[in-house]
């Protein structure tokens, strides 16, 4: 909390003082405005809450099954995201060339990105699923799983 009071602080002090911006607020203005930015920003936020709520919802289930269950489900919460890093770096990251070759008339290279991403993705999966299947006994012990954490792990890993 400390720090996002820090940040508020440095921010009014920057548009302020350093580029003369001030002036009361007009909450009419502000009613207005928000009819355009709703729209975008409730999905938006409900698409950043979705991971969380999902996770806290697998986690209670999980822990019906007890600590070891929950502790196998968290490590595969955190091989995850690791794993498939490139896959959401690569989401985000093609949209730009997209909407501005889309923006450019260039439907040709729009189509070429979206095919290039596919392939990216069958190739990038292939590998890390070959990584995850040889190095599943790896991280089983690496993270010290036993029981049911070994076995979730061992279940959720391909090599089946």
């Amino acid at each position: 909390m400390i720090s996002r009071v820090a940040l508020v602080g440095i921010a009014l002090y920057v548009v302020i003082r350093r580029h003369n911006i001030h002036c009361k607020p007009d909450f009419g203005q502000m009613r207005l405005d928000m009819g355009a930015i709703l729209p975008i920003a409730v999905p938006a936020v409900l698409t950043n809450l979705a991971t969380p709520i999902g996770g806290s919802y697998v986690l209670k289930t999980m822990a019906s099954f007890g600590d070891s269950a929950v502790a196998g489900a968290a490590i595969l919460g955190r091989i995850t995201p690791v794993a498939f890093a490139l896959i959401f770096a690569l989401s985000g990251a093609i949209g730009p060339i997209i909407g501005q070759n889309a923006g450019a008339d260039r439907y040709d290279r729009v189509r070429s990105t979206l095919l290039n991403a596919l392939l990216i993705n069958f190739v990038y999966i292939l590998f890390v699923w070959l990584v995850l299947y040889l190095a599943g006994d790896m991280i089983i012990s690496a993270f010290s799983a036993t029981g049911d954490a070994a076995y979730l792990i061992d279940f959720t890993l391909p090599g089946w």
